[in-house]
C-alpha cells in the first residue's frame, strides 16, 4: 500500500502557504533500471520532491529550505493550493518537453540555484539523466523494425533523425556536465563507484572507467558485469540494465 502524509509548506520567496504530500511508504511491483542509475517504477509515478515549485509565484526552491507544519484545516477555511514540481510547468507539457526539461535544469545550474556541493551533485545528476532521456527509450535500429515502421518508414526515419539531432545538440553540455560531476562526486559505496564509472564510460574515457571497475572489491553482480561489458565494447550511451 502506498501512503502519503499531508503537510503545509511555506514558500521561501513569497512566504505563501501551500499543501504538500510526503511519501511515507510504498509497494513496488516491478522496476526498470538504467545504467545511469535512473529507476522507473511500473504502475506508479513517484515525483521527486527534492525541488519544489510554488503554486503561487511559481518560484522554485529546495524542499529542505521550506518551513513545515502539520495541516490543520478549519471548517470555514478553503483548502490550500498544493505544491508543484517541474513537471507541472508549461515547458513540461509541450511536445518538445524533453528539450525543455534539459534547458530548465541547465538554467538552474547557470543561475546558481545549487548553492552547495551536494545540491550541485543532485542537480547535475538530474541534468545528466534528463539529457539521456532524449535517447533513453530509443531501441537499436534493427530491433525497431516492426509492422508500424514498415508501413510508415518515412515517419519513423524522420523521428529517429530528429531525436539523434537533439541529442547531438546537447552532447557538448552532457560532456561538460559529466566532467564537472567527476570532479565533485565522491563515491562511498560500490554503487557510488559504479555510478562514477558510468560517468566516465559515457564521457568516452574507457581507461578510467576500467580502472574504477577493477578497484571495486565486490565487483561480481549483474550490474557490474553489464557496465563492464559496455565499457569493453566502447559503448558510450545509456542503456537498460534490466527489469
Amino acid at each position: 500500500m502506498t501512503t502519503f502524509q499531508a503537510i503545509q509548506l511555506t514558500c521561501p520567496s513569497c512566504q505563501q502557504p501551500m499543501g504538500h504530500y510526503e511519501l511515507t511508504s510504498y509497494f513496488i511491483y516491478r522496476s526498470t533500471v538504467y545504467s545511469d542509475g535512473k529507476i522507473e517504477h511500473d504502475g506508479s509515478f513517484f515525483e521527486d520532491k527534492t525541488i519544489v515549485v510554488c503554486p503561487h509565484c511559481e518560484g522554485v526552491f529546495w524542499r529542505d529550505e521550506a518551513k513545515e507544519k502539520e495541516i490543520e484545516y478549519q471548517d470555514d477555511q478553503p483548502e490550500l493550493p498544493f505544491s508543484k514540481s517541474v513537471w507541472d510547468l508549461e515547458m513540461a507539457r509541450s511536445e518538445d518537453f524533453r528539450k525543455g526539461m534539459v534547458l530548465y535544469y541547465k538554467q538552474l545550474l547557470e543561475t546558481g540555484f545549487a548553492n552547495t556541493t551536494q545540491r550541485e551533485i543532485y542537480l547535475r545528476i538530474t541534468l545528466w539523466r534528463a539529457i539521456n532521456d532524449i535517447i533513453r527509450y530509443q531501441r537499436p535500429f534493427l530491433k525497431s523494425i516492426d509492422s508500424y515502421v514498415l508501413r510508415k518508414p518515412l515517419r519513423f526515419l524522420k523521428s529517429r533523425i530528429s531525436t539523434c539531432r537533439t541529442y547531438g545538440y546537447f552532447k557538448p553540455n552532457q560532456l561538460e556536465n559529466l566532467h564537472r560531476l567527476t570532479n565533485i562526486f565522491s563515491p562511498v559505496t560500490d554503487d557510488d563507484q559504479l555510478m562514477l564509472t558510468e560517468m566516465y564510460r559515457e564521457m568516452g574515457n574507457r581507461s578510467k572507467a576500467l580502472e574504477l571497475l577493477n578497484s571495486i572489491e565486490n565487483g561480481s553482480g549483474a550490474t557490474f558485469r553489464k557496465i563492464k561489458k559496455a565499457t569493453l565494447l566502447f559503448r558510450k550511451r545509456v542503456f537498460m540494465l534490466g527489469k
